[in-house]
């Protein structure tokens, strides 16, 4: 290596010291330590209740479930009821995506899933977030309680949500026969967020596509875009500044959770003109996880459809190539080509892809 080629590493190293979003690894080894026991999840016996059963489309099923969440909240009468809905073929796949509802109803996460059923066989497993959809308290509006400038109950959502996926993927593995080896995780804009940290945390899922999300998931509060502006001004409003921010929020953070070692199975997919989770963030995320594959879609805002469907399969061949080709079949260790990408042309380690 020449010596004038070390000049930007040098470079990106000073300014990942100096970037007060990644703190030392010390203090990241105590959050883990404090957090882990309670995100991990201990299996135990419940009941999933088949609500209802239809069809969805040609070969696809759509199946309304219901189940009892691990966690006891501050509203056990509506919001510990998981809702979820199965997406699945008539004869399935043995793998499985869970993907995680979009924030107040937003259609992306639950479009893909749908697409995803029923364009590769792999079962979509729709999982509602806490306090959002139906499991909104009464009186409240959907995610009032998800994300909210009460910190300690922002982070008892997430543990929650934590022990809801666990759950889940239990119940695929058991009772519809999903290779514990062929799970995944999918999510969008917040759910994105949970995606990655449980990616991060969860060896049992060989892949996950992460669309709008970071490796800091304090970032988009205190960033200034006019999304997440009202809950900025409602934590300044309480004394919370962005490092006290931060602090509370570490354990729950992507960037907490990353390993190099899980690099192959993420798929990072960024907006290039995304004021609420920026671009660099995205970049961050993949960077924390050893240089994962990282799509960003040019032009594109938050929550652009339009983008998203265009990018959508570059996604699915990500899920497919990772957990819908059986082991057997020969599936090799990394994701498969882009579309119009010739076989064996990508380099090693991630790519920023426009």
């Amino acid at each position: 290596m020449k010596p004038r080629s070390l000049v930007p590493l040098l470079l990106l190293g000073l300014l990942a010291a100096a970037d007060p979003a990644t703190p030392p690894a010390a203090d990241l080894a105590a959050v883990r330590k404090a957090f882990r026991p309670r995100l991990a999840y201990r299996p135990s016996k419940f009941e999933m209740k088949v609500l209802s059963r239809r069809e969805a489309g040609k070969d696809l099923i759509r199946e309304s479930l219901a189940y009892p969440s691990p966690v006891r909240s501050v509203d056990p009468e509506r919001n510990d009821l998981v809702r979820a809905v199965l997406y699945r073929r008539k004869k399935p796949e043995a793998a499985a995506v869970i993907a995680l509802s979009g924030w107040r109803g937003e259609p992306a996460t639950r479009m893909l899933a749908r697409r995803l059923a029923a364009e590769t066989g792999i079962q979509a497993l729709l999982v509602t977030l806490p306090f959002q959809g139906e499991r909104t308290p009464q009186g409240r509006r959907s995610g009032d309680l998800t994300l909210s400038a009460d910190l300690d109950q922002t982070v008892a959502a997430f543990v929650q949500l934590a022990q809801d996926v666990g759950r889940a993927a239990d119940w695929l593995v058991r009772a519809r026969r999903v290779d514990p080896e062929r799970l995944g995780i999918l999510g969008t804009s917040l759910s994105g967020f949970a995606a990655a940290t449980l990616y991060g945390l969860d060896d049992r899922f060989r892949s996950a596509v992460c669309l709008l999300a970071g490796a800091d998931v304090a970032d988009p509060i205190w960033n200034g875009n006019l999304l997440t502006a009202p809950l900025r001004q409602a934590l300044e409003a309480r004394g919370i500044d962005e490092a006290a921010l931060r602090r509370k929020l570490a354990g729950i953070s992507p960037g907490t959770w990353a390993r190099a070692s899980r690099k192959a199975g993420l798929l990072v997919v960024a907006a290039e003109e995304d004021r609420v989770v920026t671009l660099p963030n995205a970049r961050k995320l993949a960077a924390a996880f050893g240089g994962a594959d990282l799509l960003v879609m040019p032009g594109a805002t938050h929550f652009s459809l339009f983008h998203i469907l265009q990018a959508w399969p570059r996604m699915r061949e990500h899920l497919r190539g990772r957990i819908g080709v059986p082991p057997s079949a020969g599936r090799k260790s990394g994701p498969p080509p882009a579309q119009g990408e010739k076989p064996g042309s990508r380099k090693p380690g991630g790519r920023d892809t426009r």
